[in-house]
């Protein structure tokens, strides 16, 4: 991967400029360009697909500043309406036209649901962000590693199938956070209360 484009998708939280700067850290460390898309999702509706460089030079902009709270990408409650295809394809061709190779978006469940339609199109990681211990993460069947094929000078991303399959085989121990976030804690509190 050479460039990677970055979102920041619903309701403001104190870390998602620590989670940016976290994410540009690890491009700059691995060689790859990072791209801003300003206002969340809202940035593939338009036509110029508002973005900013965040690492130029492999080097963190000055404006990442991870102790303050809010996102300096800005944010938006606009999501992808998977029925869309005209949407769809527009998204993707603006994805090509700023030659992306992976997508992280922060963001709870609205931005997961939001986050489905663009899976297939190139491959995405979503990085939790909510205070409201919703998101279930790692299903079956998700897949969850793509190869890189290049036909005839163009590059595509083929989703493989999750090693856990849908078939008989299905294992929980195969699962990594099956549950949401949070979870285990929860558990183990209530246990905790019931034995007390």
């Amino acid at each position: 991967m050479k460039r990677i484009g970055i979102l920041t998708a619903g309701g403001d939280t104190p870390a998602l400029n620590a989670t940016i700067l976290g994410a540009v850290q690890a491009a700059n460390a691995a060689g790859i360009e990072m791209l801003g898309l300003l206002n969340g999702f809202a940035s593939f509706f338009e036509p110029n697909a508002p973005h900013v460089p965040l690492n130029p030079l492999f080097q963190a902009i000055p404006e990442l500043d991870a102790t303050r709270g809010g996102t300096v990408l800005g944010s938006s409650r606009t999501y992808v309406d998977s029925s869309d295809l005209d949407l769809l394809n527009q998204i993707a061709n603006r994805i090509v036209r700023l030659q992306l190779d992976g997508l992280i978006c922060i963001g709870g469940d609205g931005t997961m649901n939001g986050l489905q339609p663009l899976c297939d199109i190139i491959p995405t990681v979503l990085a939790p962000k909510t205070i409201d211990n919703d998101l279930g993460l790692n299903y079956a069947g998700e897949a969850d590693t793509w190869e890189l094929e290049e036909q005839s000078g163009n590059t595509t991303y083929i989703r493989c199938a999750h090693p856990t399959g849908n078939d008989a085989s299905f294992s929980i121990d195969k699962m990594i956070n099956y549950a949401t976030p949070g979870y285990a804690t929860a558990v183990y509190e209530a246990a905790e209360g019931v034995r007390r």
